[in-house]
This record gives structure tokens, C-alpha cells and sequence, in this order.
């Protein structure tokens, strides 16, 4: 729900209420995580990227698989910081499919060059994570 409000102080907000859940015995799933970490990417003046990377850290120790809206709101908190963008991408990718969505965040917050050999390293390194090819009929 906070992920959709204006991106203001309300990711504090958020962070509020998902302690609250927990505390009261309500397990957050992917969609919360991914609602959170949107919020960061969203958040005005500039993303919060350290806020959304605890959520990530929070989301696996909870046993939660990240899915394809994980890291292309990770990778919109990056847009400064393409070394931590890096770092994510190369971590997540293999549970995460290289969707054109992952991709376009991947080159808003990195140089091409870099974010070209990424998907090359992908495509090498992590053959998974790449999307099935659909047959034309």
C-alpha cells in the first residue's frame, strides 16, 4: 500500500507498520518485501538504497525468495551507485529471470558498457536466470 503513496517520509512509515506485523505474529511475504523496497527506490529526495538492501537482508533470512519486482527496485535505488548495483545484480540474478524490466533498470543505473557486460555475464555465468525463448507458431 505504501509503495503507490507520495515517496516521502512514508517509508518510515512502512518500516513501522512491518514491525508491527511481526510483532504481532503476521509473517510478511514477497509482495510486503517488494512493496517496501519499491518504496525505497521511490523514496524523494534520493532512493534509499541502504534502507532497501536491510529489507533484502531481512526478506532472505525470512526465507523468502526474491522474485522478478526485487531487483529491478533494488536496481532503481542504484542509479547512483553503479558498484553496489553491480553487486546486487551479479547476487540475485540467478533466482531472478532477465526480464527486459530487469534489464532496463540495470542500464538506467549503470554506464551500457557496463550493464551490457553484465547481461553477457548473465548469459555465461548464470544460464538460469535467462527467459525461455518462446517457439513462433
Amino acid at each position: 500500500a505504501c509503495a503507490n503513496a507520495k515517496p516521502t517520509a512514508r517509508v518510515d512509515e512502512a518500516m513501522v507498520v512491518l514491525d508491527r506485523m511481526v510483532a504481532n505474529g503476521v509473517s510478511p511475504n514477497t509482495i510486503t518485501f517488494n512493496s517496501l523496497i519499491t518504496a525505497c527506490a521511490n523514496a524523494k529526495p534520493t532512493a534509499r538504497l541502504d534502507d532497501a538492501v536491510r529489507l533484502l537482508e531481512r526478506m532472505l533470512e525470512s526465507g523468502l525468495v526474491p522474485n522478478e519486482y526485487t531487483l529491478p527496485a533494488l536496481l532503481k535505488c542504484c542509479r547512483n551507485d553503479s558498484d553496489r548495483a553491480e553487486n546486487l545484480f551479479t547476487r540475485l540474478i540467478g533466482p531472478v529471470r532477465l526480464s527486459k524490466h530487469v534489464k532496463k533498470q540495470l542500464w538506467l543505473a549503470m554506464s551500457p558498457h557496463q550493464a551490457d557486460r553484465l547481461c553477457k555475464w548473465a548469459a555465461t555465468e548464470r544460464p538460469e536466470c535467462l527467459l525461455p525463448v518462446r517457439s513462433v507458431r
